[in-house]
């Protein structure tokens, strides 16, 4: 089946791929849903694991949803294995893995298929840094994209077991064919994830 959203019903669309990736991320045991927002963008996230996972680590699901006042769209599923760095560094956290993308930006089909890995480092008591990067190059970039730059960085707070609050920074650039560079977004945001 395929549908196509009219720009002045983006929003009802946006709202049902939501509740659908709620609806798949229930069936499968949601770890955790994340959302951050700012001025120009919304970006929901469901964390789930897969396949192994022990006391320190595992491998993790990832099943996001990008929106942008400019209606702008993006889907975006990862795979990625996260454990403890080692003894030396108690807490600090690495994954690695791999991000896909798609989505239409300035009516523009961008599809992506990018490498990359993020690290939590616990700083104070409640307190951590995360930063995640991922980066498509043109190989494996599809439709009007030649290349995906994902950066995304926070501060994070716990405010409880179950929800952390952080103030973040992403940037998602896209390099197009036409030799247009394309930032989806670029700045700050504020986001809450809950842990179930």
């Amino acid at each position: 089946m395929i549908f196509h959203c009219r720009p002045r019903s983006l929003w009802i669309c946006n709202i049902a791929v939501i509740l659908l990736t709620f609806s798949v991320a229930n069936a499968v045991h949601a770890k955790a849903l994340d959302m951050n927002l700012n001025d120009d963008t919304a970006e929901f996230e469901f964390i789930t694991p897969v396949g192994f996972e022990n006391s320190i680590g595992g491998a993790l699901l990832n099943l996001g949803f990008l929106s942008t006042t400019s209606d702008d769209v993006m889907g975006i599923v990862g795979f990625q294995a996260v454990d403890e760095a080692g003894s030396a560094t108690p807490g600090l956290k690495v994954g690695v893995g791999v991000m896909g993308f798609a989505g239409t930006i300035d009516s523009n089909d961008i599809y992506a298929v990018a490498l990359g890995g993020n690290a939590r480092v616990p700083v104070y008591n409640r307190v951590t840094i995360f930063g995640d990067v991922h980066f498509a190059p043109d190989v494996v970039s599809f439709g009007d994209a030649e290349r995906l730059l994902y950066l995304n960085a926070r501060l994070e707070y716990a405010i409880l077991p179950q929800a952390t609050v952080y103030l973040g920074y992403r940037k998602l650039t896209v390099n197009l064919n036409t030799g247009d560079h394309v930032a989806i977004d670029n700045g700050a945001n504020i986001g809450i994830q809950f842990t179930f």
